[in-house]
């Protein structure tokens, strides 16, 4: 649920508190299936050296999350029975590689993201004896830069930049070349450490912009006049950063993963997956483009009674 939208001057004042974020920690859930993936991926010739990076790096722990997550995309490209993919491939930018070439009919590269809790969230944690939580409000006039990134709509736009820095280095295009026939390029996004995980509306305003998602649920940013301004998403026409036009030239569709449990499979589930609009001409094109995708969200099951 959403917290009010209350009514500021001319624009919208989200409150919100999020009183326990899971990318805090790695869970006994998420590191128990850990080994069990891991272990099996160490007798996979093209997952074992993400494997022995995870064991250079200490192996199961808090600081290998962005990893483990890697190593879940791995694992769960692996139970699917794909016998051709690649490890960092070179797909021919320079000296960059992108995570996963995975060798099928249509080919897709994949490449991984991970959001992490950001330094404004880290400000605006509280505690009060055993209680802690995380206090966000949406960018006022009146705040400095540093405060108004203490916010939801920051956050999100946190998320934009590192879904850019994955296609744009600031200087030129990385990882993904130009589209070519029968290639399709994803990036794979773990949103844990985005608000809990995030939900739809988050996520569609994060590839579309703010009107993609309901008039109370839109996130507004202050521009260099401090007025109101939608936020922009990546796939957004008139987002002006250089990442942005880069991956609405390269990038065909973002997946957004939240996972709530640790198993076979479960990566997929309740996963949303965003196809860019500059480079499908329509709805049906892209759902043939990734009919064939191996990580292809699936609903997420039924609660018990």
């Amino acid at each position: 649920m959403r917290p009010p939208l209350f009514i500021c001057g001319n624009c919208p004042l989200r409150l919100s508190v999020i009183r326990m974020d899971w990318s805090e920690i790695l869970t006994q859930s998420e590191g128990a299936f850990m080994e069990r993936a891991l272990e099996e991926l160490r007798a996979v010739p093209w997952a074992a050296p993400l494997v022995r990076e995870i064991g250079n790096r200490g192996g199961i722990i808090y600081d290998n999350k962005p990893l483990l997550f890697e190593a879940r995309v791995a694992h769960a490209l692996h139970r699917r029975g794909l016998g051709g993919v690649e490890y960092e491939f070179a797909a021919g930018i320079g000296d960059t590689t992108v995570d996963f070439r995975l060798g099928t009919g249509p080919d897709y590269l994949v490449e991984v993201v991970s959001i992490g809790r950001s330094a404004a969230l880290e400000r605006a944690t509280f505690h009060n004896g055993p209680m802690y939580g995380t206090m966000l409000s949406s960018p006022q006039q009146s705040q400095s830069l540093a405060e108004r990134q203490q916010s939801e709509e920051g956050e999100s736009l946190l998320v934009v930049q590192k879904i850019g820095e994955k296609v744009h280095d600031g200087r030129s295009p990385i990882k993904f070349p130009k589209p070519q026939a029968d290639t399709w390029h994803v990036a794979v996004v773990d949103m844990r450490g985005h608000l809990g995980g995030g939900d739809i509306h988050d996520w569609r305003q994060i590839a579309f912009g703010a009107e993609a998602a309901p008039q109370e649920f839109r996130k507004h940013w202050l521009d260099p006049q401090n007025r109101p301004i939608p936020l922009l998403g990546v796939w957004h026409p008139k987002n002006p950063m250089r990442f942005a036009a880069t991956a609405r030239e390269r990038l065909h569709a973002i997946m957004f993963v939240a996972e709530e449990r640790y198993e076979d499979g479960a990566i997929r589930e309740g996963a949303w997956l965003s196809c860019n609009p500059h480079l499908f001409g329509t709805d049906d094109e892209a759902k043939r483009a990734f009919d064939g995708f191996p990580l292809r969200p699936l609903p997420r099951p039924a609660a018990a009674d």
